[in-house]
């Protein structure tokens, strides 16, 4: 009994080993595999000039490079903006604001009151 017992546990033992060493495999990826397609758009008239695939890729990488650094510029612009005209705005008592809010409207505050009026 004692001798099934000593080969039920060595076998046990042998499978659970054999697990652990395949489960211990090289997990990166074959050098075979490609990398991954870069998907993008293409600046204007480039698709035009026959580029390679390899052409291709380059090209959307370095546009998706840049694409980030430019909305993150064009962020601090409109930011900048608001800050001018808000300190701007300061500058004006409030009939002038109100001028200028008529001025960028096209309407004039007194020909919102009559239409109010007409309504």
């Amino acid at each position: 009994m004692s001798r099934l017992r000593l080969v039920a546990l060595s076998s046990l033992m042998v499978l659970t080993a054999g697990g652990l060493l395949i489960g211990q495999q090289d997990k990166t990826a074959p050098k075979d595999v490609p990398p991954p397609k870069v998907k993008g758009t293409l600046p204007a008239h480039f698709k035009k000039l026959g580029l390679t695939e390899e052409q291709l890729q380059k090209v959307y990488k370095i546009h998706g490079g840049y694409k980030s650094k430019i909305e993150a510029l064009q962020q601090q612009i409109n930011e900048l903006r608001k800050e001018e005209k808000d300190e701007l705005n300061k500058v004006l008592n409030e009939t002038q604001r109100t001028r200028l809010r008529e001025l960028r409207t096209g309407k004039s505050e007194s020909s919102r009151k009559r239409n109010k009026e007409e309504k």
